[in-house]
């Protein structure tokens, strides 16, 4: 396995001015703000513009976003269970350490993107752009990616049980560091895909291969 990866990572001022996150509103731009320890849940905001800002043990449980663009950002130790990001643009931005249970992510452009040591489960990436975008020690368990669009993406040492590939060409990603008994793919969007020796029963069993002892 390669370790070339390469992701613009987020720049972020070292005098960041502290924000508290029940001032967001929609239709604003916000820029060189640090939010922390606060809620914004169960809200609904469009428009809204996050640019060079962090984010760290905040919650947006519930949120629905908008055309939300976000450009050089961090979230750190977020919850953002059932956060509706549709359609949402973001770049150069990390998520470590964070809940992303349900987020949905359907339909976004992801660039320059990590996912660091989160809890992915249930999350949605269909449909979405993914463009040298990273899941790294994340649980991807059922996680959708059907019909996703990606170039140069990497998925390193994540739990990717029944991670769903539906209508997703897989020919180059490498599989090899993820842990999995059973995920979902089209046959014929499979080749090209790199596995290890002990993964190969899942791909077998997915495209109706019967291994015997």
């Amino acid at each position: 396995m390669k370790n070339n990866v390469q992701i613009a990572a987020p720049k972020l001022s070292e005098n960041l001015h502290e924000v508290s996150i029940h001032t967001i509103k929609a239709g604003e731009i916000y820029e060189n703000c640090l939010f922390k320890d606060g809620s914004l849940s169960n809200h609904t905001l469009e428009q809204t513009i996050f640019r060079h800002c962090q984010f760290i043990n905040v919650s947006f449980e519930n949120v629905h976003f908008f055309q939300l663009d976000i450009t050089e950002c961090i979230f750190d130790n977020c919850d953002m269970a059932n956060t509706e990001l549709l359609g949402a643009i973001i770049h150069q931005t990390i998520f470590k350490n964070s809940k992303l249970i349900g987020a949905n992510f359907s339909e976004t452009t992801l660039k320059n993107v990590q996912f660091l040591h989160c809890i992915n489960t249930f999350s949605s990436y269909n449909f979405a752009k993914l463009t040298r975008v990273i899941f790294s020690n994340s649980v991807l368990d059922q996680a959708e990616f059907q019909e996703t669009n990606w170039k140069k993406l990497w998925l390193r040492n994540n739990r990717m049980e029944l991670t769903d590939f539906s209508n997703t060409n897989l020919n180059g990603l490498d599989l090899t560091s993820n842990q999995f008994n059973n995920l979902i793919f089209s046959r014929e969007l499979i080749q090209g895909a790199t596995i290890q020796s002990m993964q190969a029963l899942a791909i077998c069993e997915g495209i109706g291969v019967r291994v015997s002892d």
